[in-house]
């Protein structure tokens, strides 16, 4: 991490918003794997699973002064890395554009980006994949969190903060978590939020026909079915085998609460703890 402190301070803190950084050692990184755009922000997040903690942090002293975005560093790969990168990549969109609000400028270029992403995944995974396919990746990926698509955008984030405590509970990999959550926390929004996804259902999957209700439906629907075709599960369980407690749901409902200082949260504030206990009681089974 750039941000520079001072002697005796605990870089916790920092994370928790404690105290500020006011200097930073210039960045600049080379790119190896491409999902959370860290080449183009000024974003992270770190886990300490010893106090069950995932929390991300932002400034504007931490942004790279330069990255290098090679495709040959990103030939070798394994399938797990790439699917979870992929769909990362496809909730940064998501997050950050399909709210209530409309921009049809920011909109369009992010449904551009999620199209590109199922394109993509229908080629990366080949052997040998083609390096022009792994640039692309790269490409999308970077634009998906790069904070130029999002100016002026009303975001929500309300996918990411509970997959997040999907990792600190079961050491599931970032992606995964977001694919697990994403198909059941957007059923809760088809009425605040329908009009993007019925534009999503035409822009990323083809869906023209119907009402837009039908499309809001047909566009969670092919998500899903997008996300099973990449790899990922939907369940904890099928996670590499994870046991699931009788109380995981509310531990980790109280974690995503707590991660958001036990307030409603997301756009509009209307992701509420009865609909994060719902989502994870669809996905801690």
């Amino acid at each position: 991490m750039a941000a520079l402190l001072d002697e005796n301070v605990e870089p916790w803190d920092l994370l928790m918003r404690k105290i500020t950084p006011t200097k930073a050692i210039p960045l600049g990184t080379v790119l190896t794997l491409p999902a959370t755009g860290s080449e183009w922000n000024n974003g992270l997040v770190i886990s300490r699973r010893s106090i069950e903690k995932k929390v991300g942090f932002s400034h504007p002293l931490v942004y790279p002064k330069f990255s290098l975005l090679d495709p040959r560093y990103t030939l070798t790969l394994p399938d797990r890395q790439l699917r979870s990168g992929i769909y990362d990549a496809m909730t940064h969109c998501i997050d950050l554009f399909l709210t209530g609000q409309t921009i049809p400028l920011n909109d369009n270029l992010y449904m551009s980006v999620m199209r590109e992403l199922v394109d993509i995944s229908k080629e990366i995974f080949k052997k040998p994949a083609s390096i022009e396919i792994h640039g692309r990746l790269i490409c999308a990926a970077s634009f998906a969190l790069n904070q130029i698509l999002s100016l002026g955008k009303q975001t929500c984030a309300g996918i990411h903060m509970i997959g997040h405590q999907l990792t600190v509970m079961y050491g599931i990999d970032h992606g995964a978590s977001l694919a697990m959550v994403s198909p059941s926390f957007l059923r809760h929004f088809k009425k605040t939020r329908g009009y993007l996804m019925a534009r999503c259902a035409e822009r990323v999957f083809d869906i023209y026909n119907g009402t837009d209700e039908e499309k809001i439906d047909a566009f969670i629907d092919n998500l899903e079915k997008w996300i099973l075709e990449i790899g990922h599960v939907l369940k904890v369980s099928e996670y590499t085998h994870q046991k699931v407690g009788e109380n995981d749901v509310e531990k980790t409902t109280k974690l995503v609460m707590e991660s958001m200082g036990n307030k409603p949260f997301g756009w509009n504030n209307e992701v509420t703890e009865e609909i994060v206990r719902d989502v994870l009681t669809q996905v801690i089974i």
